[in-house]
């Protein structure tokens, strides 16, 4: 019994411990003590989310907070996560550094970005569930952008896109039926996502994008695939599901680069799918629901 005491006794006082000694900074992100203070000044990043994200200090549900506070070296904060609360634009221009910035279900305009048409640093731009109807304007002054994701939006169309370096974008879950991509981007796109939208025709551009290395275009209404795209040389994953492809595309099979492809289960009889893969090998085709 004795033994059965200390087995439940021990962890109690290890936790009442560990509990006694935490800082007021780690309950209560208004009660700022002198630790918590030092971490303010060397924090990398602001999470408006998570209290207890690692290297992140908690700042309320508002960029508001740091009206007037000196304590926040905006210079050194390397990412900002923002979700479902208010932007303050004065506050973000004082980001110069920033790298990362992941902004969800917000009304985001143009006067947002242009905080940040100063900063040279950033390269990973996360936009979701923000209304957007078109590419924010002055994408090509972030030069150094490197993904762009903006799932989730209303964009509609895209003819024109920004002379910037991308390497990964994605467009899905949006209503878009026109596609262009041009400069710099044709060079170093390597992941593209077109899944999910109102695409009707399979856009051309893409066939020049010579880097390129994965392509989700799924879920769009459209019905055949140029066989122009076996020439691009580093093309190894083929997301195809749901496309209501009239013929079944099997010149995909002279491609030296593929090791992917997915298909829907409805594209060819259930009893052709063995004989398919069989025909397509090394690639790896799946036939999924």
């Amino acid at each position: 019994m004795r033994k059965i005491f200390i087995i439940l006794y021990l962890p109690v006082c290890i936790l009442l411990t560990y509990c006694k000694n935490r800082s007021t900074d780690d309950f209560e992100s208004k009660n700022i003590t002198e630790t918590g203070m030092e971490k303010r000044r060397e924090c990398t990043s602001l999470d408006y989310d998570s209290l207890f994200a690692l290297n992140t200090y908690f700042v309320g549900k508002d960029i508001n907070d740091f009206e007037d506070d000196n304590n926040i070296n905006f210079d050194e904060v390397k990412s900002v996560n923002s979700t479902a609360i208010k932007l303050n634009e004065k506050k973000l221009s004082n980001l110069r550094n920033l790298k990362w910035l992941d902004i969800q279900d917000q009304n985001i305009d143009n006067s947002v970005l242009e905080n940040f048409y100063k900063n040279n640093c950033l390269q990973y731009l996360n936009i979701v569930y923000s209304n957007l109807k078109n590419l924010p304007a002055g994408l090509e002054k972030f030069q150094h952008l490197q993904y762009l994701k903006l799932r989730k939006n209303k964009i509609q169309e895209i003819n024109e896109f920004p002379d910037i370096s991308l390497i990964e974008l994605d467009l899905s879950e949006n209503i878009i039926s026109s596609f262009e991509i041009s400069g710099q981007s044709l060079e170093s796109l390597s992941e593209l996502h077109l899944n999910d939208n109102h695409l009707k025709d399979f856009p051309k551009s893409i066939l020049k994008c010579e880097n390129l290395e994965t392509l989700f275009i799924g879920n769009n209404p459209i019905n055949s695939i140029p066989k122009e795209i076996i020439k691009l040389k580093n093309l190894n994953y083929l997301y195809l599901h749901n496309i209501d492809l009239k013929e079944f595309p099997y010149f995909l099979k002279e491609s030296t680069s593929l090791e992917t492809i997915i298909f829907s289960k409805y594209i060819v009889d259930e009893d052709l799918e063995d004989s398919i893969r069989e025909d397509f090998k090394p690639i790896r085709i799946e036939f999924v629901d």
